[in-house]
């Protein structure tokens, strides 16, 4: 008997790497798509039922053991589009391994208080945030934070003309993010190939004695 199927590039591309190739040894990729690939999605799918399912028996392992058979003995031919060509390789950033991450440090720069903001916030530096327009951050000779201080909104004012001040030599803090966990990235070379396939496409042909026709009952 023979098993026939239309596989179809709704964008007009097929994007794959030849099974165990680094995908820089090979800048062509696979052209005709591979029949293991074919099967390993199908199988993988009927994998996936099992767990969806919740009445999941032996009939279904025992379809898919056939199945895994009729695939494994068919001889593989298709028909592919009258137009395919090598579509330029693109780069593209995936994600690789969950782990943790560190962003970049926010660069801040510190007002060099003077000596009567000195006594009134109890620190030699503070820091402005326009999202606290009535505190200010103060730190210690080392650049440790000291906690927030309210202030007036005149204070405020006084400190941004200081920090403006041409005389004034503001102390550098980096400013980490906090730690969190994401998957971090990894650059790939994505090789493809532009297909007509929207059109036509290509049409796969199964021969083998363990596809039987479906049952009418």
């Amino acid at each position: 008997m023979q098993l026939v199927l239309e596989q179809t590039f709704p964008l007009g591309r097929f994007h794959a790497t030849p099974w165990k190739i680094f995908p820089y040894d090979d800048p062509h990729g696979e052209w005709p798509p591979s029949p293991w690939r074919l099967v390993r999605a199908v199988l993988a799918r009927s994998f996936q039922l099992d767990r969806e399912i919740a009445d999941s028996t032996e009939a279904h392992t025992a379809l898919r053991d056939a199945l895994v058979r009729a695939f494994a003995s068919s001889e593989v031919s298709w028909q592919l589009p009258p137009s395919t060509w090598r579509g330029p390789g693109l780069r593209q950033y995936q994600p690789a391994e969950f782990d943790w991450g560190y962003g970049q440090p926010a660069k801040k720069a510190l007002i060099t208080l003077s000596a009567m903001f000195v006594e009134l916030l109890g620190a030699p530096y503070a820091l402005l945030e326009k999202k606290q327009p009535n505190a200010v951050e103060v730190f210690d000779e080392a650049l440790h934070s000291l906690g927030f201080r309210n202030i007036t909104a005149e204070q405020a004012t006084t400190l941004r003309e200081l920090a403006k001040a041409k005389s004034h030599k503001p102390r550098k803090l980096k400013r980490y993010p906090p730690d969190g966990r994401s998957y971090n990235t990894t650059k790939v070379l994505d090789n493809f190939w532009i297909t007509s396939g929207t059109v036509a496409p290509v049409v796969w042909q199964f021969d083998g004695a363990d596809w039987t026709p479906v049952s009418s009952g």
